[in-house]
């Protein structure tokens, strides 16, 4: 996952809440927290 990769860490913004002291504030995304909505608009 992104969180796990230090490279793409600041380019998304997501980190892992529970590695953290403080509570995750915006921009940043806690990944243990979030959920991923996903809609395909092409039918089959």
């Amino acid at each position: 996952m992104f969180a796990d990769d230090a490279s793409c860490l600041e380019l998304f913004r997501e980190v892992r809440g529970s590695e953290r002291v403080t509570p995750v504030e915006l921009p940043w995304l806690d990944v243990e927290m979030a959920f991923l909505i996903v809609v395909c608009r092409h039918p089959r």
